[in-house]
């Protein structure tokens, strides 16, 4: 008994070592294994999907609304205003009086014109009538050596009427003529006897007497030339050659008398101080130079005026015109015909159209920038719209077209090169791509394997 107690009294210590020995390594032995290797966190892309729409280059400016043309009417002189003829807003025709003064308020010089014009006047119609009268006199001798050139060829046609050859010419013609009714007589003679209706004899008979008529005028005509002038024909042909010649002298006297008339140099004088005057008697009232519409009315009956007094503004409201101001850079991409869009101040929320009329070529320098002046007609027709009103102007440098559209944003470059990186199994992949327009921070991809709805890296770390 004793013996098996001293055994388990040496057992137990031992136990208690190997228990301890266990803990230790389970305690340790997680130390002592390499560490799991540590993993970096999966890179985060920005993307956004890649679009398919319209894209339009264009480039914008400020600049102001004005009418086709526009004239500020002042008053020429002093005096009261008599009458205005029109009110704000009214649309007048060229030429028409929008006001006058007062006759007798008028300064001396311009009532006593009204005198000048009738004398100055007078004195040019009877410059213009002398000039006018050696014109016809000149044109009268013209007319009189005519007329007695062909009195006197009339004369002598009746002296020597016909020469040897013309009578031998005329004796052929008629013996020609009589040979041919010979033979169509022949011919008629052997189908005389068949009945009138028959078409043969009728077309003979028909032949036969056409050649009579011309034998018969070739006989006149050798007579006519065989024959001599009658005593009266010899008189009235004397008689019409006396008044030719009378008229022909009476002609060159009276030419003689008024060439030396008026000056043309006198004419143009006479005609200046005429419109000169006129300009005097004109200071009393004010005319229209233009169609349009008064914008500007400043004047009222009774008015006391002085020389440049505003009495009127006019403009053609026909067509309105924006100009505005475009950088150097983009000048050379605006042309005439090209559209833009206007985004009034005094409108807002709505656009109106416009085109572009007129490129300068003379160039504006503000604040050290270089510009060109550009005019745009606004095509809406639109009673909102007044002239000196604000706007934008956004000029389209290209005709819309269908395009897929990239950020500006996502472009990058390999090799010298734009390239788009395609988020494509959660992996980026470049894409060479060939680029076109820009507007509105987006590009346009000519060339290229992107299309709608491929998702474009924003920021790859490529």
């Amino acid at each position: 008994m004793k013996n098996h107690t001293s055994r388990i009294r040496m057992i137990i210590p031992i136990l208690v070592i190997v228990a301890l020995l266990v803990a230790g390594t389970v305690y340790l032995l997680p130390k002592l294994q390499p560490a799991p290797a540590t993993t970096s966190p999966a890179p985060v892309y920005q993307t956004v999907k890649v679009a398919q729409g319209y894209l339009t280059a264009s480039v914008t400016a400020r600049g102001a609304v004005r009418a086709n043309q526009t004239a500020v009417l002042p008053w020429q002189t002093t005096g009261t205003v008599s009458k205005v003829n029109f009110e704000v807003g009214q649309t007048v025709q060229t030429g028409q009086v929008l006001a006058t003064l007062d006759a007798t308020s008028l300064p001396q010089n311009v009532i006593l014109a009204r005198s000048d014009l009738v004398a100055a006047q007078r004195a040019l119609d009877n410059l213009r009538d002398s000039a006018s009268a050696r014109a016809q006199a000149q044109l009268a001798v013209t007319q009189a050596f005519n007329a007695l050139d062909d009195a006197q060829q009339h004369r002598t046609n009746l002296d020597y009427r016909s020469t040897a050859d013309q009578v031998a010419a005329a004796n052929a013609g008629y013996i020609l003529a009589q040979d041919e009714v010979d033979r169509l007589q022949g011919y008629y003679d052997t189908v005389s006897s068949r009945p009138e209706d028959d078409p043969t004899r009728a077309l003979a008979l028909a032949n036969l007497e056409n050649a009579k008529k011309k034998r018969d005028k070739a006989q006149i005509n050798l007579n006519w030339y065989k024959g001599k002038a009658d005593p009266k024909d010899i008189a009235e042909a004397d008689a019409a050659v006396a008044v030719a010649q009378a008229r022909l002298e009476d002609a060159q006297r009276e030419w003689e008398r008024l060439r030396n008339g008026t000056d043309p140099k006198d004419i143009a004088a006479a005609q200046a101080r005429v419109d000169a005057i006129q300009a005097t008697l004109n200071l009393a009232r004010i005319t229209a130079p233009f169609d349009g519409t008064l914008t500007v009315v400043s004047s009222k009956a009774g008015d006391e005026i002085t020389p440049g007094a505003l009495a009127f503004q006019l403009d053609d409201l026909s067509r309105l015109y924006v100009d505005v101001l475009v950088p150097q850079a983009e000048i050379n991409r605006v042309q005439p015909g090209q559209t833009a869009t206007l985004s009034l101040d005094a409108i807002p929320g709505k656009g109106l159209a416009g085109q572009v009329t007129e490129v300068s070529w003379a160039a504006k320098t503000i604040a050290g920038v270089v510009n060109y002046g550009v005019s745009i007609q606004v095509t809406d027709k639109s009673t909102e719209i007044r002239p000196g009103m604000t706007l934008i102007a956004t000029i389209a440098l290209t005709q819309p077209k269908q395009a897929i559209l990239i950020p500006e944003g996502a472009i990058r470059t390999q090799a010298g090169k734009p390239v788009v990186y395609l988020l494509k199994s959660g992996s980026p992949v470049p894409v060479p791509i060939s680029l076109g327009i820009q507007a509105n921070h987006q590009r346009e991809v000519l060339d290229g394997d992107v299309h709608a709805g491929d998702l474009v890296i924003l920021n790859p770390s490529h």
